[in-house]
């Protein structure tokens, strides 16, 4: 786990979003314990989620931006695409692995 965090994405891109980010906005300031409607956060190595935590592989483009993913949680694992797209202070989230998932929008976290 540590060496993911030193190591950084096959074609990482300094503009990729990073920080936290937010279903809702009231969300951002919520903390593991008290629910599980929390930000997820973005590093230019990985997203990690509510039990969830994914080690990005690849990021092709620049906005926008076309992530592959090894994803674990639950004890589960998965290879994921998904596809980010910046607008301001939301991100569109489209899965690219299954086409019957619907896109959905994060909001920026400010805290």
């Amino acid at each position: 786990m540590l060496g993911m965090l030193c190591t950084p994405a096959l074609g990482a891109d300094a503009r990729f979003p990073t920080g936290r980010w937010a279903g809702k906005p009231s969300w951002c300031n919520n903390r593991p314990g008290e629910t599980d409607a929390l930000p997820q956060i973005f590093t230019r190595t990985s997203i990690e989620g509510y039990e969830n935590t994914c080690r990005i592989t690849r990021i092709k483009g620049n906005n926008p931006f076309d992530v592959s993913l090894a994803c674990t949680g639950e004890g589960m694992t998965s290879k994921e695409r998904t596809r980010y797209t910046i607008n301001g202070n939301t991100m569109l989230v489209q899965d690219l692995t299954d086409s019957r998932t619907r896109p959905y929008t994060l909001h920026r976290c400010r805290t």
